[in-house]
């Protein structure tokens, strides 16, 4: 059943323009910069509840996440660095700048 599923979407994808597929691939990306934008504010509520104990160090909270070391970093620089109320925060949470 599953493979049935995949042949459709590649042959779906066979008859999408390439114009329509970096289109996709962009409202996809922007999908992610607003799931990210949300995990920047959950993580900066995790840090706040850190104020009077050691954080943990990215290792450890990425292996918390299930996420990667890399990945769990640049959400937390993002969340020390990125003013709440700011106009980059907004496009980030908007999709219109990608987390990237």
């Amino acid at each position: 059943m599953i493979e049935r599923m995949f042949d459709t979407i590649e042959q779906g994808m066979a008859i999408t323009s390439t114009a329509d597929l970096l289109k996709e691939i962009r409202r996809e990306e922007r999908k992610i910069s607003r799931h990210r934008a949300r995990q920047v504010r959950l993580l900066r509520e995790l840090q706040s509840r850190y104020l009077r104990t050691p954080s943990p160090s990215a290792a450890s909270l990425a292996a918390e996440l299930d996420m990667s070391t890399e990945t769990t970093r640049a959400l937390l620089e993002t969340a020390t660095r990125t003013p709440e109320q700011s106009d980059r925060m907004a496009q980030l949470e908007s999709g219109e700048w990608t987390f990237d």
